[in-house]
């Protein structure tokens, strides 16, 4: 293969490289939204777990203005309950840490959490204590998004950076083979 062909070749490389790596992103961070699912509050949802284990509820606030959160992370005088299907309740807490996503231009934080024993449907509901308070929002599921959002990250900067250093290596090849 003569010179030329090496060059044009990492040229190649590099472009397709970079036309697969926007697919992915694009692709991959659509798909996030399933990963979220909302749930209008004050009333009642149902959510799939997948698997036993811990679960986050995260608000969202529609912006500045409506923020309802407390400095603690708490909505004042909500009550959540989750019941399976074998119509047994599992215990919410108040999420012990404060973890928070950043999608796009949404930020959410974690409120609530569910441990779950058994995979299955669960019917989340949710009202306000004192009757005075009535403010609606959305919760926030958390189905994987975390998980989802860092294999997406991981995998965009594998397919970011491997066509660069293929091509890179390919041009200094033929760089290389220019000067002999």
């Amino acid at each position: 293969m003569k010179t030329k062909h090496y060059y044009i070749l990492s040229v190649l490389i590099f472009i397709v490289g970079a036309v697969i790596f926007s697919i992915y992103v694009y692709k991959n961070y659509v798909a996030l939204n399933d990963y979220l699912v909302s749930i209008d509050m004050p009333g009642t949802g149902t959510i799939r777990i997948e698997a036993p284990g811990e679960y986050d509820l995260y608000y969202e606030a529609e912006d500045e203005s409506s923020n309802l959160l407390e400095e603690d992370n708490s909505i004042p005088d909500f009550a959540l309950k989750v019941q399976g299907e074998d119509g047994k309740y599992i215990p919410v807490i108040k999420s012990p840490t404060a973890k928070v996503y950043k999608y796009m231009k949404r930020i959410g934080t974690s409120v609530f959490q569910i441990n779950p024993d058994k995979a299955g449907v669960y019917e989340v509901s949710g009202n306000y204590t004192n009757s005075d308070r009535n403010q609606p929002f959305k919760l926030k599921y958390d189905r994987g998004f975390s998980d989802k959002r860092s294999v997406t990250v991981v995998n965009a900067q594998a397919l970011f950076l491997f066509p660069i250093i293929v091509s890179l290596l390919l041009f200094l090849y033929a760089y290389s083979r220019e000067r002999i």
